[in-house]
């Protein structure tokens, strides 16, 4: 029977509060609790668990990686897009450093 517990009964729902690393964390915790023998857990269902987690954690690692690179491209294509400002010398007659006497 499934215990009431953290990541028991919910599946890998709720994961998405979690960071990648918090996940890789887990899943080498569960690793470690297949490796001992007094857990009372099933070392298969450990280590299974452990490679979901890890599947999600690496699926979190390659969505930020994309959002990353969508918001560089993104920033790229709106600098494309601004025109540079023209910068004319002024002309002679909106000089204001001339004054009235000096004309």
């Amino acid at each position: 029977m499934a215990k009431v517990g953290s990541g028991r009964l919910d599946g890998l729902y709720g994961m998405e509060s979690f960071t990648a690393e918090e996940l890789h964390a887990h899943a080498d915790q569960l690793e470690a609790r297949a490796a001992d023998p007094a857990d009372a857990d099933a070392p298969g269902w450990l280590r299974r668990r452990a490679a979901r987690l890890r599947r999600v954690a690496s699926q979190k690692e390659r969505a930020a990686e994309h959002k990353d690179r969508r918001a560089d491209h993104s920033r790229q294509q709106k600098a494309d897009r601004m025109p540079l400002p023209v910068l004319t010398p002024p002309s002679q007659d909106h000089c204001p450093l001339q004054t009235a006497a000096g004309r």
